[in-house]
């Protein structure tokens, strides 16, 4: 089984010089070819994956099944050689293989030198080790980039500065502890990557309306939540798309920063159910700081999602009222304009 993989490496850089890594030193080889083969589904989680491909092939030797190491596959590691995450199959059955990864960077650190990567990128991740292994035809910087996202997704949950210390206090620290639960949402954020290409063009996906319509939903969130002490952003999101954000006049959301946020609201279900008051870093806005968010969605029958993004903990039943019958939502769909979005996420409106 020759060539295996070839993989891109990144982490924090101590020197400005760095040394010429072999070529050869980009791949794997094995004397002995993989006895079976496996069909790899959608990555919709790892306990999907372990039912597909069964005890025997992908937890059991995950390095063993031949179609799963043609895959795009994301490792994050700490530079204490402890797994954080990986797309595919159990963080614990790729132990040794975090610690070869672990160990590279180790080897040529001692030189007095730091990886940025086996082959290029140009990005710092530390205190992690950021990971992907790949046969596609995916340039590199189209790669640091996807690095850059989950990093980025890590943060939303933890910001740096908490990242920060966590390996300042205990540099062998387990940072799956604080990150249970949230693995579900770099799952959703690779699978997304791969489907949509605003990701890559620094772009947004706008929800087609007419300019009469954007600007008179926005006015109606201007006259309702612009007087709500501390909210900063207002934003309306309908099928991964945006209708329209509204925003303090001294800050600006980065693109990256939506991404993370239609990333959040397209894998919660939850979110559909009831109000959610929930926290999150802005990596791009502020990396050491967390925003509360007011998540909710405008009637049961329409896809439009309002978040409301305070830096304040305590207003959530302030934000709560202003989305109440009587403001906000009667006001949407007393002028027509829950409906517009309805029938235009449906595609109603595709042949006008």
């Amino acid at each position: 089984m020759q060539q295996l993989f070839e993989a891109v490496v990144t982490e924090r850089r101590s020197s400005s010089t760095r040394k010429p890594w072999p070529r050869s030193c980009c791949r794997r080889t094995s004397r002995t070819a993989a006895s079976s083969s496996c069909q790899l589904p959608e990555p919709s989680g790892k306990d999907d994956l372990s039912q597909q491909f069964g005890l025997n092939n992908l937890d059991a030797d995950p390095l063993r099944c031949k179609t799963w190491l043609a895959q795009k596959h994301i490792f994050v590691l700490s530079q204490a050689g402890k797994p954080i995450y990986s797309r595919y199959s159990s963080e614990d059955k790729l132990v040794t293989v975090m610690g070869v990864m672990q160990a590279l960077g180790s080897f040529v650190q001692a030189g007095n030198d730091m990886i940025r990567s086996v082959h290029a990128g140009d990005t710092n991740f530390g205190p992690l080790i950021l990971v992907t292994v790949l046969k596609t035809l995916e340039s590199v910087q189209q790669l640091v980039l996807q690095l850059s996202y989950v990093y980025n997704q890590i943060l939303s949950v933890l910001t740096q500065s908490q990242l920060t210390r966590v390996y300042k206090q205990r540099r062998n620290f387990d940072l799956r502890r604080l990150l249970t639960g949230s693995e579900r949402f770099i799952d959703h954020l690779l699978n997304f990557m791969d489907r949509e290409p605003a990701f890559f063009l620094g772009a947004i996906k706008c929800l087609p309306l007419l300019p009469a319509m954007r600007d008179a939903i926005t006015q109606t969130i201007v006259q309702t939540c612009g007087k709500i002490k501390n909210l900063v952003f207002a934003i309306l999101l309908a099928n991964n798309q945006l209708i329209t954000l509204v925003r303090m006049k001294k800050f600006f959301i980065h693109p990256a920063d939506l991404h993370l946020i239609l990333n959040l609201v397209d894998s919660s279900e939850s979110f559909k159910t009831a109000e959610s008051w929930t926290p999150i870093c802005l990596p791009k806005f502020d990396s050491n700081g967390l925003m509360h968010g007011h998540v909710s969605y405008l009637a049961e029958d329409c896809q439009a999602c309002l978040l409301l993004l305070t830096v304040d903990g305590d207003v959530f039943f302030t934000l709560s009222e202003a989305k109440q019958v009587h403001t906000l939502s009667h006001t949407l769909q007393t002028g027509g304009w829950l409906w517009l979005i309805l029938m235009d996420t449906q595609g109603a409106f595709d042949s006008l």
